[in-house]
């Protein structure tokens, strides 16, 4: 397991090391509805979504006046369209290429950067 468990997006992290630009590459499925569990392991998913959101949201409303928080695209009309599931890669070239020119038009827009 990788430091998702704990804070699968670490803007709170961030923060507390001073940064004042941060770039999120949005590979979850936080703007998707949640499902009904179906099976007893689905609830365990719902349950780790539920806080992992939980936790996003709270990062994203202690951003101090100042800093500047950037969640990048991911390229698709899909919310979390490059988060796949173990052995689910068949796309994931084409949706590595669709972020990178998604994210590099993003960035070249963005003034100060």
């Amino acid at each position: 397991m990788d430091g998702g468990l704990v804070s699968s997006v670490p803007v709170g992290r961030a923060l507390d090391l001073g940064a004042t630009r941060i770039f999120v590459l949005h590979v979850g499925l936080i703007e998707q509805a949640l499902r009904v569990p179906r099976r007893p392991w689905d609830v365990a998913l719902v349950a780790f979504e539920i806080g992992r959101r939980q936790q996003f949201s709270e990062d994203l409303s202690r951003v101090p006046a100042g800093v500047k928080v950037h969640i990048l695209p991911t390229g698709t009309e899909v919310p979390g369209a490059l988060s796949t599931r173990y052995g689910l890669t068949r796309h994931i070239s084409r949706r590595i290429a669709a972020a990178r020119e998604a994210t590099a038009a993003y960035l070249h827009s963005t003034s100060g950067l």
